[in-house]
């Protein structure tokens, strides 16, 4: 073979070769209906109908890298990766085996009309300037709102659903028990129980997250919970949960009521609309009188609940009073202080404050102490009693029994000196209301101590 033969044989077998390594990287995209695999996808879908976008990149055996799949965007809809529990497979090609990466996504549209996808080619690796560009085929859903369906928020689109409901009672700290729904007329609460009522609802081919929440009618229900979740076989999306909890408790009403649930959903297999209805009841509690009345609010929670326009007209206005109270008391210190001083005068010669001096410094020092003595003094020269008995013989008496030649006895007893002038008290009020004169004083120097 001469040199131009095999200059021809090359030129021939390298475009063979470009053209199979590049046959070796594909890429496929596969759209169906989440929860059924067999099932192909419709040709108009409905808000909310969830579909299960599969993508798959094939490369060389050899080859043995995890390619980087792309950001989707399909405006008006919402796609969420996937939990993938075998994300490789193989198939034979016939001359060479490929190897594939798998993922899944839930592709979800919520607004009507034509909805595209993109993009529409995976670069494999994103950092390479030498990386595969595999084109994919274009994707386009058609999206209508059916006739005689509610408003988005509350439309419920599935390929089954199944509703159920169940009622505990809650007691404390003990497990719930389970209540029969025909039961629920016998059972009464008592203070410290609730009853709760759980309503679970499973839609095939929904997510949870697009469940409408439902609300029983005529409810007296005082809490309410919910919780969703997504439903996967082993990885494989098969639609939602969501629980609704309500609990009820002793309230200002002796019978309260359980109003039904409905929920109203749309067959996507039929595609039609059907109702799901779950029953209530009614319910007897012990009435609570905490509950009838309004809660009391302090007053500092009640200047919680001003807004900030009502505290600076309240503050403007304290402000204008003041300056009006200036203005129109110019010697308005001068007044409250002269006034001060007479009415400081007048009670600390009022005869019930010397009363409660003496009285308390008797307490305070016992019945020998100067201070005792000069206030003891201050009370009978403020209340007459100069002219009945004689302070100062008062005052021997009182030292008598503590510095007099016989002092076995020792001081009396502070307490029953306190007694002494109470009754002392009486008797110059007496005389003062009477017009009667009593001299004498009763005996203080025969008080035994404390």
């Amino acid at each position: 073979m001469n040199a131009r033969s095999l200059l021809a044989a090359c030129a021939l077998w390298l475009p063979c070769a470009v053209a199979g390594q590049a046959d070796d990287w594909q890429a496929s995209l596969e759209l169906r209906p989440a929860g059924d695999a067999a099932a192909p996808p419709p040709a108009v879908l409905v808000p909310k109908q969830s579909l299960v976008m599969k993508v798959t990149v094939w490369m060389p055996e050899q080859v043995n890298w995890n390619p980087r799949y792309p950001q989707w965007d399909m405006p008006g809809a919402t796609i969420l990766p996937l939990l993938m529990l075998t994300p490789t497979v193989q198939r034979d090609g016939g001359q060479s085996t490929q190897r594939g990466a798998t993922q899944n996504y839930l592709l979800t549209p919520l607004a009507e009309g034509e909805l595209r996808l993109s993009p529409e080619a995976i670069k494999v690796y994103p950092d390479a300037a030498d990386s595969p560009v595999l084109p994919i085929m274009p994707v386009t859903l058609r999206v209508a709102l059916p006739a005689g369906a509610l408003p988005l928020s509350g439309f419920l689109p599935a390929s089954g659903l199944e509703a159920e409901q169940h009622f505990y009672l809650v007691s404390g700290d003990r497990p719930p028990q389970e209540v029969a729904r025909e039961a629920l007329s016998q059972l009464r609460l008592q203070t410290g129980q609730m009853l709760e009522r759980r309503i679970s609802i499973q839609a095939l081919g929904l997510p949870a997250s697009q469940i409408p929440a439902v609300q029983p009618r005529q409810d007296a229900a005082i809490q309410r919970e919910s919780q969703a979740a997504d439903l996967n076989d082993y990885g494989d999306f098969t639609g939602g949960k969501r629980t609704e909890r309500w609990f009820y408790a002793p309230g200002d009403q002796e019978t309260q009521s359980l109003g039904d649930v409905s929920i109203r959903w749309y067959d996507l297999g039929s595609r039609e609309f059907r109702t799901a209805n779950l029953e209530g009841g009614q319910i007897h509690a012990v009435v609570d009188k905490r509950a009838a009345g309004e809660i009391p609010l302090s007053w500092h929670e009640r200047l919680r609940l001003l807004s900030a326009r009502q505290w600076l007209t309240g503050l403007a206005g304290a402000v204008l009073l003041l300056a009006v109270a200036i203005v129109l008391c110019r010697g308005g210190g001068r007044l409250l202080w002269r006034t001060a001083r007479k009415w400081r005068q007048r009670i600390a010669t009022a005869e019930r404050f010397l009363f409660l001096a003496a009285y308390s410094q008797i307490a305070l020092w016992g019945t020998g102490s100067p201070r005792a003595w000069r206030a003891c003094q201050r009370w009978m020269m403020r209340t007459g009693a100069a002219g009945m008995v004689d302070p100062a013989g008062v005052l021997r008496e009182w030292g008598k029994a503590k510095y007099g030649p016989s002092r076995e006895s020792g001081m009396p007893g502070r307490w029953r000196v306190q007694n002494e002038f109470v009754r002392l008290r009486a008797v110059f009020k007496k005389t003062a209301t009477t017009g009667r004169r009593r001299h004498g004083l009763p005996n203080l120097s025969g008080l035994q101590g404390d």
